[in-house]
């Protein structure tokens, strides 16, 4: 067998690993294998196309003997002579064009394998691709529950304290990962074993309280350590049973003779919280089942790529005949390349693994079977996507299977490249240092530096931003990446306070539904089907019209084709582009509005434009595969959610060997899931350092690394991630770019409004609605909203009224809306109000940044001789200080803009059964 026929690669990041999947595809092209036959899986669309590309590229390179030398002595490490590759590389070329290749997403290869089994599966052929709807599956599944189970759903709910959307969520977890928890449950006691062990847990803490208390040497808090009301009570501290003799406040006092009830206790909790893990799993398990065959009715005509993976698995991964399956695939399949292969989910691996396992018995050269796979254990980052890093280790360590590495790194600098080695081969295990290519030569050594922590951290990456900009360095050249896609917009709306007219590039840009022109055609639609103002004023608003323009909004005729009404809207609002292109075109696939609309928003579609260049903004898990010249990179400006899940999975290898329910202090007392539980930490601490990894090897040519300062213990450290770093800086930026981007005069301005009627995109010093209910601060949201669109929009009272039971109905009853109304006809009919808005423009809604806080001004009204006032809505009178606190904020900041201080006013306004008005000063 040849060394290189069944292959792993590590690959760091940066080392070529594009170059050397090509090269193993051309390598097995010369050996006679046939295209159509080769199997090569991508995890992203972009990277199957980057390698169709690269592939056919190397061709014509080595076809035309242009570029071809290094192709050449990359073919000679497979045996490859000059005199082979000119023999026959005319017919391996033309053979490769007219090849059905398939160099696709495993996505893409699952989703074909199931269209030719679809009637095996139980779907229908004609499934379409879309995201789950969650919403529906939930409704359905809660509707079709009968009293008694709703009821159990409930006080299950209620027992694990969450709300009902978030037990749905876990069991749409449970579904995707396809666990199946009987096999997890363990056994447990009848009922009236349960409760007399209860009882004797308690006798047995109390006897060890009673001999602690009769101790003489016991100080109070020994003797109140241990709890003994209720068994719940008790589990709240298990600290003393764990350490025993060596608990802090046990060291001075004999308690040998204790030993014994110790171990019986901690044997006894363990039953007890094996019992309400036994409780847990039964509930759940049984709520999984009415789960999974609701679902059913929901994949017959559609299917996200979770659900295919799940049937394709349920087909070949539990049951594999390799010649039914080639028989239905009308292919057989001799070769496997693999990209990016650690990040494979357990079961994807599963079904590939049959497959693989299928060419590796089979008799043959090099030329008829081989396997190849290319991965990063350093750069796995998805294991809330399912991704397990430890696959290509335990695929890799196959019999018969060789492993190298790719020593060198053809993507950073010199300078970047001793950087990332030195932070990371002392914290990372099987780290291998990275070379820098041999004969490689540059004049940019690279540019590296670490600043000092910051606290605050927009105004850092702006500094840092701009001494790039002014250092010549392009902006289309430069990439700020963040750990969140709220740390993103944060960053981007400082950088747009700074600089308007920097051009910046995020996540959003590049999605069809989010471009003007696509929306402009939705609020038509939508105008169409509501004859709500609010679409049309959004629509002229977005096509840059005038406010109050007079043009005749497109209205579908009853004979009219979908698409005709479409390119009417199109027409109308004069919108040509390539998104009102790509929405045309997608049109044409229904014949009616409602099934255009409902499927259209199910889509996840990218589309970015061409022309479209700008600073890049993204987290650091969207820049996984990308490069940058140069690099931003920013510490978390918010605290990262925290884990609430209530399972503990416990691998062995690809194996799940318990699902342990999580429950507070169980690891005092229970070894196994002490043990689980460090697992997961040591995986979480692992995938942290990872992350940090694939940030710090984006960049080509400059690194500028923000950190922050953190406690450990007693002692500060800086860090980045979970990597200590120190400030240092290393070389310098040199760039090539000719236009520098200046700030702004004006620090402070208007900002784009990110969601209306709400107050929690904004950042405050101090809280609305802290001392408030839930119900009475959704209250005051839809009063903010209705009296947005009331005075800003001048939208009719019925129109409102629907817009609020749509967004508010859940929360608050029908009365809260007649309250809303009434409230609103006061104010209208006050004379004060009256006074203030005649003959004036009223501003609804105005958004600003000053001194790093994002605000929102709920009115402010432009009178004809100058004046400005403005107004905030309140709908109560508690925390009267804090109000007048923040708007006498809003205050400072409007007179800052004014060329006449004493021209601007500001009240709290009151809307209750009495309007008041307090004047701030």
């Amino acid at each position: 067998m040849d060394s290189k026929q069944y292959l792993a690669l590590k690959a760091s990041a940066g080392s070529g690993k594009t170059f050397a999947l090509a090269m193993r595809y051309i390598s097995l092209l010369f050996n006679g294998a046939n295209p159509n036959e080769i199997l090569t899986l991508t995890f992203t669309k972009k990277a199957a196309l980057e390698m169709n590309r690269r592939i056919l590229e190397n061709l014509i390179s080595l076809r035309t003997n242009k570029n071809a030398q290094t192709l050449i002595l990359e073919l000679q490490n497979y045996g490859i002579s000059n005199s082979m590759i000119a023999d026959n590389i005319e017919n391996i070329y033309k053979k490769f064009l007219q090849a059905n290749t398939k160099i696709t997403t495993i996505d893409a290869f699952l989703n074909l394998i199931l269209k030719k089994f679809c009637w095996y599966a139980g779907v229908s052929h004609r499934y379409e691709i879309e995201f789950e709807e969650k919403n529906k599956i939930y409704e359905d599944l809660l509707s079709s529950l009968s009293p008694k189970d709703f009821r159990e759903f409930l006080d299950l709910c209620i027992y694990q304290d969450i709300n009902a959307e978030s037990m749905l969520d876990l069991l749409s977890f449970l579904d995707a990962k396809d666990f199946d928890l009987k096999n997890h449950i363990p056994a447990d006691e009848n009922e009236i074993i349960r409760r007399d062990r209860d009882k004797e847990i308690l006798d047995i803490a109390q006897e060890i309280k009673n001999a602690i208390i009769q101790n003489e040497k016991a100080s109070d808090t020994a003797k109140n350590a241990i709890k003994t009301d209720s068994v719940k009570e008790l589990v709240k501290n298990l600290k003393w049973l764990k350490d025993g003799q060596g608990y802090r406040y046990f060291k001075k006092l004999d308690l040998k003779q204790l030993e014994p009830k110790f171990e019986t206790l901690k044997d006894m909790l363990k039953g007890y919280y094996n019992h309400r893990e036994y409780v847990m799993l039964d509930k759940i398990g049984k709520f999984l089942k009415f789960y999974k065959n609701n679902k059913r009715k929901h994949s017959i005509n559609s299917l996200s790529f979770d659900a295919i993976t799940l049937k394709v698995y349920e087909l070949l991964g539990k049951n594999f005949d390799s010649e039914f399956f080639y028989f239905r695939l009308d292919d057989k399949i001799t070769h496997i390349l693999i990209d990016e292969f650690q990040d494979t989910s357990t079961i994807q691996y599963k079904i590939l693994k049959p497959i693989i396992d299928e060419i590796r018995s089979g008799q043959g050269r090099f030329g008829d079977r081989s396997v190849f796979f290319v991965g990063d254990t350093k750069q796995s980052i998805y294991r809330f996507r399912g991704s397990n890093s430890e696959l290509f280790d335990i695929a890799s360590k196959g019999e018969g299977i060789t492993q190298e590495d790719l020593q060198y790194n053809y993507r950073s600098c010199e300078n970047i490249i001793s950087y990332v080695n030195k932070c990371f081969e002392n914290v990372i295990s099987d780290y291998t240092p990275q070379k820098y290519p041999l004969g490689k030569t540059s004049e940019v050594k690279g540019y590296v530096k670490v600043c000092e922590p910051c606290e605050n951290m927009q105004e850092s990456v702006w500094e840092n931003l701009n001494y790039l900009l002014q250092n010549n360095i392009s902006a289309e050249d430069i990439a700020i990446l963040c750990f969140s896609n709220d740390d993103v917009l944060d960053i981007r709306d400082y950088i747009k306070s700074k600089n308007p007219e920097l051009e910046i590039m995020t996540e959003t840009n590049i999605k069809l539904l989010n471009q003007n022109e696509s929306k402009i055609i939705f609020h038509a639609i939508d105008f169409f089907k509501t004859n709500l103002e609010f679409h049309k004023k959004c629509a002229y608003k977005l096509a840059g019209l005038a406010y109050d323009a007079d043009m005749l909004m497109p209205i579908k005729k009853p004979y009219q084709s979908l698409q005709s009404f479409i390119l009417e809207i199109m027409e109308t609002f004069k919108i040509y582009g390539k998104a009102a292109q790509k929405i045309l075109e997608i049109s044409c696939e229904y014949e009616s509005v409602d099934d255009f609309l409902e499927s259209i928003n199910k889509k996840n579609i990218d589309f970015s434009m061409p022309s479209a260049k700008g600073l890049q903004m993204m987290t650091i898990h969207k820049s996984k595969g990308l490069e940058f010249k140069y690099v931003i990179l920013c510490e978390r400006i918010k605290k990262p959610n925290s884990d609430r899940g209530k399972f503990l999975f416990d691998y062995e290898g690809i194996e799940l060997k318990r699902i342990f329910y999580k429950q507070s202090k169980r690891e005092e007392v229970d070894k196994e899931y002490e043990n689980a539980l460090q697992n997961e930490k040591n995986l979480q601490i692992r995938e942290s350092l990872n992350t940090v990894y694939v940030a710090f090897t984006r960049a080509r040519e400059g690194l500028i690394i923000l950190p922050k300062q953190k406690k450990d213990g007693d002692k500060d450290k800086i860090c980045f991630g979970d990597l200590e770093v120190a400030p240092e800086v290393i070389g310098s930026p040199q760039g090539t770019g000719h236009s520098k981007v200046k700030e702004s005069k004006i620090t402070p301005i208007f900002i784009e409004q990110k969601s209306f009627g709400k107050q929690e995109d904004f950042i405050k010093e101090a809280d609305d609605y802290a001392d408030t209910n839930y119900i009475d601060m959704k209250f005051g949201e839809a009063l903010h909203k209705a009296l947005e669109y009331e005075l800003g929009h001048r939208i009719k009272e019925e129109k409102i009224s629907h817009i609020l039971n749509n967004h508010y109905g859940f929360f608050l009853p029908v009365k809260s809306f007649d309250d809303i109304f009434r409230r609103i006809e006061n104010l209208k009919k006050n004379d004060m109000f009256n006074s203030i808005i005649s003959e004036s423009l009223i501003k609804s809604e105005i958004s600003y940044l000053s001194n790093n806080i994002l605000s929102r001004i709920d009115v402010m009204v432009l009178k004809e001789d100058g004046k400005i006032i403005v107004l905030d809505y309140k709908t109560g009178i508690h925390n009267q200080e804090e109000h007048k606190k923040q708007v006498k904020r809003y205050l400072d900041f409007v007179q800052s803009r004014s060329k006449n201080k004493s021209q601007v006013q500001a009240y709290i306004l009151y809307i209750r059964d009495r309007i008041d008005f307090i004047p701030v000063s």
